[in-house]
């Protein structure tokens, strides 16, 4: 049986590397546009109910961890087609569930029966629409470990709304079927999706000390009816985390190659650009976000701590056999 020289063999191999390299960034580019494709889903038209609710999240503050957005609200179909009613808006409000959520196992029935329980004034009332309102969402998550950082957000909104037929009310914002919830992500750098059973596990072991029975397949359904509350998870491109693996093997080959192998006469301009281009891309990668040190910059200290100990330890050695 022929063996193959090593020169063939390393071809091979360099060959079969390149090509699940491709498939691994193909099959993040396609992962990413189905998170595209569900963002246009969730952005779509509200549907045809009486109460429909436009989420718009549009800034990400990673300092305070905190979703700025405006929520607003446009008129669905008439509930009634006879002229004798009169329908009658309330403001719009919303609260915060995300840290409910992390220390309390009754967040949605309580803080909704709260929310829609309020008694306002007649005053509060009118047959406009609710104006707009601006709203901040603390975000559960951990920036120190970008690209892999992802943040779980949830709240709940609503506008009490009665329609009115001589002295009979009738609120409308307490049917089921007659709200509905459409969510416009402008967060640049950043898609949202639902979270699945093991990561709301994760954030209840985080914020509560008791052991937590798992999360069941009815509590996410329940969470994510797009009625009037909503529970996501944002999160980085898949793209960008491979390509941040794929440049982080590159750099620590180029470290060890540089540090280890290159004649001591050539190394001056390895080194340098090495130590320019590794800021350089990590620069790039993480654009003008604000976290410094996170684990990528360690990371980049410890590429620079292997290049010079190659470095060194050669001279050392070299010097010990003079």
């Amino acid at each position: 049986m022929a063996v193959l020289p090593v020169k063939y063999v390393r071809i091979e191999l360099a060959v079969v590397f390149l090509g699940l390299l491709a498939l691994v960034l193909a099959w993040s580019v396609r992962k990413d546009f189905e998170s595209k494709s569900f963002e246009r889903l969730l952005g779509s038209l509200p549907a045809a109910f009486h109460n429909n609710y436009i989420l718009s999240l549009n800034s990400f503050d990673m300092d305070s961890q905190t979703v700025k957005g405006t929520l607003s609200f446009k008129g669905g179909l008439p509930v009634w087609d006879d002229k004798e009613h009169t329908v009658f808006y309330g403001p719009l409000s919303y609260v915060d569930l995300t840290y409910t959520y992390a220390i309390s196992r009754d967040f949605v029935d309580f803080n909704i029966s709260m929310l829609r329980g309020k008694i306002l004034p007649a005053a509060a009332f009118s047959k406009s629409y609710p104006a707009p309102i601006d709203f901040d969402i603390k975000a559960l998550g951990r920036p120190e470990i970008y690209p892999f950082d992802k943040y779980f957000i949830m709240g709940a909104l609503t506008c009490p709304t009665y329609a009115k037929r001589g002295k009979e009310r009738e609120y409308l914002h307490k049917k089921k079927d007659g709200e509905s919830l459409s969510i416009n992500n402008f967060v640049k750098g950043l898609f949202i999706r639902f979270p699945t059973n093991t990561e709301l596990d994760e954030i209840k072991k985080v914020f509560l000390d008791k052991k937590e029975p798992p999360t069941t397949d009815k509590e996410v359904k329940e969470l994510n009816n797009q009625r009037n509350r909503f529970a996501f998870v944002m999160e980085r491109p898949l793209y960008l985390q491979i390509m941040t693996v794929v440049l982080g093997i590159i750099a620590l080959m180029s470290a060890l190659y540089i540090g280890f192998k290159t004649p001591f006469k050539d190394i001056p301009v390895p080194v340098i650009g090495f130590i320019i281009g590794l800021w350089g891309i990590r620069n790039i990668l993480m654009g003008d976000l604000k976290i410094f040190p996170s684990y990528f910059d360690y990371v980049l200290l410890g590429m620079y701590v292997l290049l010079f100990a190659g470095i060194i330890f050669r001279k050392i050695r070299g010097e010990a056999r003079e």
